[in-house]
């Protein structure tokens, strides 16, 4: 299943690792779900790198989808927890996923947490401002509820800085999607 734009978009493509990963998502996508679309696709910024954020309802599965159904590579920002399952740390890795300390998971001291977090907003923002694409998910965790709960400012300051980046640079200014 590949969008019908997907070679229209200039993206970099993404390495082996997370091509075999997406392939193999996608064949379990097409078990799980009958069909998967994605609505005004051809509205996608041609130029600039792109940040996706999103509810985050259905725990491991959104980025699976997201994987299986965008066109490009994207990075995701992951809660650092998930990094401790042995199958699911080395596959994470494998494609590249950012580790984000969370204060509700009480594995870093504030300040440890801070200095993480802050390096991974610059991470973050310089690959956003090259024209690469992350997702993240602002609530900072997935749950049941049919709203939107608090978000948090890490995407806010990562498109923030991905932009003045991307400006001094001369590059074409990240979008928000």
């Amino acid at each position: 299943m590949v969008s019908a734009n997907e070679a229209s978009v200039s993206t970099p493509k993404p390495p082996l690792s997370y091509r075999l990963c997406r392939r193999f998502y996608r064949f379990l996508t097409n078990i799980w779900f009958r069909e998967i679309n994605i609505v005004d696709d051809e509205n996608l910024p041609k130029e600039g790198g792109l940040l996706y954020i999103t509810w985050h309802p259905s725990g491991l599965i959104d980025p699976m989808l997201m994987m299986a159904a965008l066109p490009g590579g994207l990075t995701f920002a992951a809660k650092s927890t998930l990094f401790k399952i042995p199958v699911l740390s080395r596959i994470m890795k494998w494609i590249d996923v950012q580790p984000v300390e969370r204060e509700q998971d009480g594995v870093a001291s504030a300040e440890e947490r801070k200095k993480a977090n802050s390096k991974l907003i610059d991470t973050l923002a310089e690959l956003v401002a090259n024209g690469e694409r992350i997702a993240i998910f602002p609530e900072g965790l997935s749950h049941t509820e049919s709203y939107a709960v608090e978000l948090k400012t890490g995407a806010a300051r990562i498109l923030l800085e991905a932009h003045r980046r991307a400006v001094e640079a001369g590059k074409p200014t990240p979008n928000i999607v």
